[in-house]
């Protein structure tokens, strides 16, 4: 498990004596609450990415699946600095198709309740003023800075700037899509054209953006940003 202060990614492998585990199975509800006793589900969020690992033949019963989730915040919630998160799981559904593509529905009556030790990747991060503009509906946007850790990328944007391209565009400057990160160039200069997912947020002066590594990386690999 991993966190920085926008982003946690967690990683574990269910168990059951019958259920299919696949992209489609999940549980109906879930809690996870910070030191400080928040759910973080309570705050602006949205959620990149939740899924099961399995194998190819998708449908199978399976007993044993690795699944993902990978929470990217639409803020930073205040006071959310604690080294546990307490993850609280209501009822395991799942599908079976034996009947047709569509499904049919299952579900695993019950509650699970564990804590998890996250590792802190904020003191990972490396900040740079690239002193660029990008150029977003034919207007600059001056980018003031940027921001990369184990699994973001923030940058921090001119609000005057991206103000004038939204009124430039003919609509809201939010969504500009030009102002998002799209890949980045690794250590071998090799270019991923793959982000996992964006959240954005406002000062009095900046626009900012934070979108999400593809998964974990190491940032002295990243070369730029694209």
């Amino acid at each position: 498990t991993l966190r920085d202060a926008n982003r946690i990614y967690m990683l574990f492998e269910l168990t059951a004596e019958e259920a299919v585990i696949d992209g489609n199975s999940g549980f109906s509800d879930w809690k996870m609450i910070t030191d400080e006793g928040k759910n973080l589900w309570d705050y602006e969020r949205s959620m990149t990415g939740s899924g099961g690992v399995t194998d190819s033949q998708s449908g199978t019963l399976l007993t044993q699946g690795f699944y993902f989730w990978d929470f990217l915040m639409e803020e930073d919630p205040e006071g959310w600095n604690g080294d546990t998160l307490t993850v609280q799981l209501t009822d395991f559904e799942y599908y079976t198709y034996e009947n047709g593509p569509e499904g049919t529905p299952h579900k695993i009556e019950g509650e699970w309740e564990f804590t998890l030790h996250l590792t802190d990747t904020t003191e990972l991060a490396r900040t740079f003023t690239p002193e660029k503009t990008v150029m977003a509906a034919g207007v600059p946007v001056r980018l003031n800075s940027v921001t990369v850790t184990p699994l973001t990328v923030t940058l921090h944007y001119c609000l005057d700037d991206v103000e004038a391209a939204g009124e430039a565009s003919g609509g809201e400057d939010y969504g500009l899509i030009e102002l998002f990160a799209t890949g980045f160039v690794d250590g071998d200069g090799n270019r991923v054209e793959r982000m996992g997912g964006s959240s954005g947020a406002r000062t009095e002066d900046e626009d900012i953006i934070t979108c999400g590594l593809p998964s974990p990386m190491d940032v002295d690999t990243v070369q730029a940003i694209v």
